[in-house]
């Protein structure tokens, strides 16, 4: 028997679908990603799946898309049961037996937004364990998936999605989460548009009839926006001359009021006002200037832009378009999440509003490297000491110093090597000076 987490159940599960004659995914809940990442698609040998569609925690358009794979394969099934709460994945001789759902945790999260939740599995080849895990299968009740089976999951997997928030760990802005955790973003619907033209106004005309129609301002247009998702939200900016204007959150809430103008037969796409965007600020004034570099550079990503703008998944922008020292792996981007981990700790420890007030001020005078050399020249700092009691030593300035050497000089790293090694030893506690 072996221990594994999330990342390397998926891996034996992809490896085993391609090597087993016979495979049994009895997962009970299925996310946006799953076919492609566990390879089924790829699959002709005989599969029978079984999911939970009854909660609302799987997504049914991938039982919708499993049951067209199967329709084209005789050897394949997928069946249901409301009661499922299972994660078993059986193979000719090894079973994966665990909390890792297929590419949800069975709370309307959907792939990437799963980083935060700790998975465990276990893989067997043991043969009583094999045929105890089989004749448990077999005995399982099941039933065939309908149309109308699909058509309430898709209600009850709308009403738990309406719930969902991003983790609030060590973000609060869009920015931010695509900043220290891209990962959190990957499932999520959220789109990045960029626009050149304004409204024609046959459209504006349209924009305010439907103002007057449904009561609210709170209702907008896109025009001719054909490629806009028909459920998400939308991050959207207007293109100007020589810079960006922001223009809003908007949520797509299907396609089934959208119209065609009557003069010049233009699509209108029909958004709703958001105010948040699971649960996060989509935008702070503060943020333009790495907002218009984010547009800068998905304009002139060619596959992408169509008609004078853009609309690209913001999974995408966080990966490829952010500005260098908002990548993850930067070093001011490593910098910020210390502190932001620390505030949180912070909080969490029931002291509201806890800032690290006098760092974020010497880092907005002299940089965040100035900042962090000149801790590490004195006694350890308080926040050092902080990070330490609660087990954060990775996210200490220390720790960030080695991880980026080459922009320190060797004394310093060494005090930071020395400083950290103390730390991990038993015994007094370095000194601490207020940062």
């Amino acid at each position: 028997m072996e221990f594994v987490d999330a990342q390397e159940a998926k891996q034996r599960v992809r490896d085993l679908l391609r090597s087993s004659a016979k495979a049994d995914l009895v997962v009970a809940f299925w996310g946006d990603g799953a076919i492609d990442e566990l390879g089924i698609r790829d699959r002709s040998q005989p599969l029978n799946i079984v999911c939970n569609l009854e909660t609302g925690s799987t997504n049914p358009s991938v039982i919708a898309e499993l049951q067209k794979i199967a329709r084209g394969r005789a050897r394949i099934t997928v069946a249901q049961n409301d009661r499922l709460h299972s994660k078993i994945y059986l193979f000719d001789d090894t079973v994966i037996i665990g909390s890792s759902n297929a590419s949800t945790n069975g709370l309307a999260f959907e792939g990437g937004e799963l980083t935060h939740w700790m998975e465990a599995n276990v893989v067997s080849s043991d043969p009583e364990l094999l045929k105890a895990t089989r004749e448990w299968i077999d005995k399982l009740g099941r039933r065939d998936i309908s149309a109308t089976d699909l058509k309430r999951a898709r209600a009850a997997w709308k009403a738990r999605r309406a719930i969902v928030h991003m983790p609030r760990d060590v973000s609060t802005t869009v920015l931010d989460a695509m900043r220290y955790e891209p990962e959190t973003i990957a499932g999520l619907p959220i789109f990045l548009t960029v626009y050149e033209d304004e409204l024609s106004d046959e459209a504006k005309d349209r924009e305010q009839a439907l103002k007057r129609s449904w009561g609210t301002d709170r209702v907008g247009i896109f025009e001719d926006c054909d490629e806009l998702p028909a459920v998400g939200i939308l991050l959207s900016f207007e293109a100007r001359a020589r810079s960006y204007r922001w223009q809003g959150a908007w949520e797509r809430r299907g396609k089934g009021e959208d119209q065609i103008l009557k003069k010049n037969r233009n699509s209108v796409q029909l958004v709703w006002k958001a105010d948040d965007v699971f649960g996060k600020v989509p935008f702070r004034s503060n943020e333009m200037k790495a907002w218009s570099e984010i547009c800068r550079n998905a304009m002139q990503l060619p596959q992408a832009r169509r008609d004078g703008g853009i609309c690209i998944r913001l999974s995408k922008v966080a990966a490829k378009l952010l500005p260098v020292a908002l990548r993850s792996a930067s070093f001011e981007t490593d910098v910020w999440r210390s502190i932001h981990e620390l505030e949180a700790a912070l909080r969490l420890e029931g002291k509201k509003g806890a800032t690290l007030g006098r760092t974020r001020l010497k880092i907005s005078r002299v940089g965040e490297q100035q900042t962090v050399a000149d801790l590490l020249r004195g006694k350890a700092s308080r926040g050092f000491g902080m990070l330490v009691d609660r087990g954060l030593l990775e996210r200490t300035f220390e720790a960030v110093a080695l991880r980026h050497p080459q922009l320190f000089e060797e004394d310093l790293l060494n005090t930071a090597t020395t400083r950290l090694q103390r730390a991990e030893r038993p015994g007094p506690a370095p000194p601490l000076a207020v940062s």
